[in-house]
């Protein structure tokens, strides 16, 4: 799979999970839930993101060494 491609599925499972965290969240609300959230579903969206940028500015790297090889 190519860099684009995973970065695609990096952002569409963290799309599925954090939408499935908010039909839970419509349930469950309580301090723990609070803590939950801030503890592990906030860095998830955050290191996701961090990730999806890594993968672009590796992939624009990779598309530059291509064309600097032809």
């Amino acid at each position: 799979m190519s860099l684009a491609g995973n970065r695609a599925r990096i952002d569409a499972l963290t799309r599925g999970i954090l939408r499935e965290w908010q039909n839970s969240r419509e349930h469950w609300r309580d301090t723990r839930s609070d803590e939950f959230n801030a503890r592990y579903m906030e860095e998830l969206a955050s290191a996701a993101a961090a990730a999806s940028s890594a993968l672009d500015q590796l992939e624009t790297l990779v598309q530059q060494i291509k064309h600097d090889c032809e």
